[in-house]
């Protein structure tokens, strides 16, 4: 049996917010700069997050709601494995020759993408759970699937 994935991902959504806080802080603090020149930043990698996570949780909702589990292929996690190497690859270099308040507000921009999809997802999650009266749970493993777990009503209200 697995975990109870809302759990998993509102833990994640908060202690990234709490790594990107402090990441903002001491770019801040550190490196002299103002909280609302930073903001422009955060705001839209807040907002990118929440509205990527979206596309993809509604995906994994659907396939839930179809087939009862979602699995991820191991040529789509190679994919986006491959994909992030490059894109963290490209980064590395470019901050070679950038001046460091730019790579500051880049950073800033990409941290709050994180807290932002789990908690989107977190809150989609706990929605879909709710309206179907049933857990989705995740399944372990290198290409982990999510399954829904039918919550039986009758038995816990016998059991007290």
């Amino acid at each position: 049996m697995g975990s109870r994935v809302i759990v998993y991902m509102g833990f994640n959504a908060l202690a990234w917010a709490f790594i990107g806080y402090l990441r903002l802080l001491t770019s801040i603090v550190g490196h002299h700069l103002s909280f609302l020149s930073q903001l422009p930043y955060v705001l839209s990698g807040l907002v990118i997050g929440a509205v990527l996570s979206a596309f993809w949780s509604r995906r994994q909702l659907r396939f839930l709601s179809e087939k009862g589990e979602s699995r991820m292929s191991l040529a789509t996690l190679l994919y986006i494995i491959g994909f992030f190497l490059i894109v963290g690859g490209v980064g590395f270099l470019l901050f070679q020759f950038l001046p460091i308040e730019m790579e500051l507000s880049i950073l800033n921009f990409m941290f709050p993408i994180l807290p932002s999809s789990f908690a989107v997802e977190t809150i989609l999650f706990f929605n879909w759970e709710h309206k179907h009266h049933s857990r989705i749970m995740t399944s372990s493993g290198w290409v982990g699937g999510l399954y829904v777990s039918a919550i039986n009503h009758e038995a816990k209200r016998e059991q007290k």
